[in-house]
């Protein structure tokens, strides 16, 4: 039997609502409790029967000690019987050992509750006269004579006279919808209840009111399901700007650097600049040089060319003197 299985069955009968819930643990065994509440103003009796107990040997069975255990009898039938006060909220806890899928199926069902005393419609009158009462309530008062004659009409009429005054609305109410529940009601008692119950057009409007709200609701969940699938919960996706952030607060810091380096080189150029001015000014004093020295070259180029000039003649004049020295 595997354990931390947890199932919760509710029982309601005549205003008495019975919680039950078991839970297996780990050791082969089942925690059952059952918490007992009831709405009505009286106290009243609960008599509570676990029939599957009874297949169950007493040694298999533990009884909280603190909870519920001097209220249970366990014989042919395990009956829990206690008196409920109307704020109460009365839990009574046992334990099952040697826990297996077949008893643990056996336990798993909703208990048995009588309601023993309080406003029900069965304190009213005697069990046997109940159905009498039960057709007075539905306004068939005649068929009374047919269940219940002479003295025992007498007796009913006498009951219903004094003490059904004191049945309060809810404990009428709870009475017909056990009737109802049970399909003991005439047919056209249910079709009037039914009328009297229908919902006019203003709550038709309010339903679907209320109807258009839960589907819009349910789109938005869909929606909200939609977006956590693809981007996660909103703690991830807060997770994942906030590393995007980061990412951008280093790019906007390399760009500032960027930044700088590029001001730096703005600054560099800007010296070159200034150096191409001055290589530009002092390019004019060369030309200027440039231009006195070319002047200059020519008139060396010239004296140059007098004085080969002058060479030559002068090398004409040795050669004349020396053909004259021949001839002597």
């Amino acid at each position: 039997m595997d354990d931390g299985i947890e199932t919760t069955r509710t029982t309601l009968t005549d205003g008495v609502t019975v919680r039950k819930t078991i839970e297996t643990g780990p050791d082969e065994t089942a925690t059952v409790t059952l918490e007992i509440t009831t709405e009505l103003a009286a106290p009243v009796t609960v008599r509570l029967t676990e029939t599957a107990l009874s297949d169950i040997p007493n040694e298999d069975i533990g009884l909280h000690s603190k909870h519920g255990a001097d209220d249970w009898e366990l014989g042919e039938e395990a009956v829990l019987e206690r008196e409920i006060d109307p704020d109460e909220t009365y839990k009574a806890i046992y334990r099952v050992a040697d826990l297996d899928d077949d008893r643990f199926e056996a336990i798993d069902e909703e208990p048995r509750v009588e309601v023993l005393g309080g406003d029900g419609l069965s304190e009213v009158v005697d069990q046997e006269d109940s159905e009498a009462v039960r057709e007075l309530i539905e306004g068939d008062r005649d068929s009374m004579s047919g269940d219940a004659t002479g003295a025992e009409a007498e007796s009913v009429d006498a009951a219903t006279e004094t003490e059904a005054e004191e049945i309060s609305a809810d404990g009428v109410a709870r009475a017909l919808l056990s009737e109802l529940r049970a399909g003991t009601l005439d047919e056209e008692v249910v079709e009037g209840l039914r009328s009297e119950l229908e919902p006019t057009r203003s709550d038709e409007v309010r339903i679907q009111h209320l109807q258009s709200q839960v589907s819009d609701l349910a789109a938005f969940a869909d929606t909200l399901e939609s977006f956590i699938d693809s981007h996660g919960t909103p703690e991830d996706a807060f997770d994942d700007i906030e590393a995007r952030l980061n990412d951008i607060e280093e790019t906007v810091v390399s760009v500032q650097g960027g930044t700088e380096a590029l001001e730096d080189a703005v600054e560099t150029v800007e010296t070159l600049e200034d150096d191409v001015d001055d290589l530009q000014s002092g390019h004019g004093d060369l030309e200027d040089r440039l231009e006195t020295i070319e002047s200059k070259l020519e008139t060396v180029s010239e004296r140059l060319d007098d004085l080969e000039a002058f060479e030559s003649r002068l090398s004409g004049v040795f050669e004349g003197m020396g053909g004259t020295d021949d001839d002597s």
